[in-house]
This record gives C-alpha cells, structure tokens and sequence, in this order.
C-alpha cells in the first residue's frame, strides 16, 4: 500500500498549507491586536472629551472602567489605568 504522507511532494505541499495557516494566523492577531488598540485610544479620548465638556471628574474613569469590566468580565483592557 502507497503512504502518501511519506511522499516528498506531499511532505512539501502538507509544509507549505502548514506556513500559510502559521502566517494567517499571525496576521488575525495583528489585526485584532491594532483593532483593540484604536478602541482603547477612541474611548480614552471620548472619557477626556466627556469630562471637559460635561464637567464629570476623574471619578468617571474609575466608574466607566468598573463598568466596562462588570459587562465584559473576558475582556482585558478596561482597567481604570488602561
């Protein structure tokens, strides 16, 4: 019986599907990682926007961050000091 797997062109091809898969993945990670933080900046500049415009102190940081984290308990960057 032919192993296929035991092929050098198989070996070749199953390397190359291997190094495509390794870099898409790299590259969705990337992407979601500049998505995040282009979120992160936005929401620090409405805050600071916020708190100009409406008078709200450094209390609405601590606040806006508490809940954040208490609706997106998964999620990491919603610390007061992120």
């Amino acid at each position: 019986m032919n192993d296929i797997s035991r092929t050098s062109d198989y070996r070749s091809a199953l390397a190359d599907i291997k190094q495509r898969i390794q870099e898409s993945r790299v590259r969705a990670v990337l992407s979601v990682n500049a998505g995040l933080l282009e979120l992160y900046w936005d929401i620090g500049r409405r805050l600071a926007q916020w708190q100009a415009e409406r008078g709200w102190g450094a209390s609405v940081v601590e606040q806006m961050a508490a809940d954040l984290q208490s609706t997106y308990p998964s999620m990491k960057g919603f610390s007061r000091t992120s």
